[in-house]
């Protein structure tokens, strides 16, 4: 079932200073759905409940006296060709498909 409309596409990026707090954002990230482009930034289409969700990990890892992280709604997918420099054009294409269970 394919429904576009109810994914929203972002970019997430963050610097955090301890390598097992990062690793473990790194892998929580991978594992709610969203691409590594580069070591620290993700980006994919989420659902709202998915959003919320990268939030709460992000919470959970981020110290904010030595920590930084952006989440940043992006349109990529329709403008990669022309704002990225060493990807594919796949890289930032919408998913086929989406199913909600």
């Amino acid at each position: 079932m394919g429904n576009s409309g109810l994914l929203r596409e972002i970019l997430v990026c963050y610097d955090i200073e301890d390598d097992r707090t990062r690793t473990r954002l790194f892998k929580a990230l991978k594992a709610l759905g969203l691409r590594s482009v580069q070591k620290s930034v993700f980006w994919g289409f989420v659902t709202s409940a998915e959003h919320s969700a990268i939030r709460r990990e992000i919470n959970n890892h981020v110290i904010e006296a030595t920590d930084r992280a952006l989440v940043i709604p992006v349109r990529l997918s329709a403008a990669a060709a022309d704002s990225t420099i060493g990807y594919t054009a796949s890289t930032f294409s919408p998913p086929s498909n989406y199913e909600i269970i």
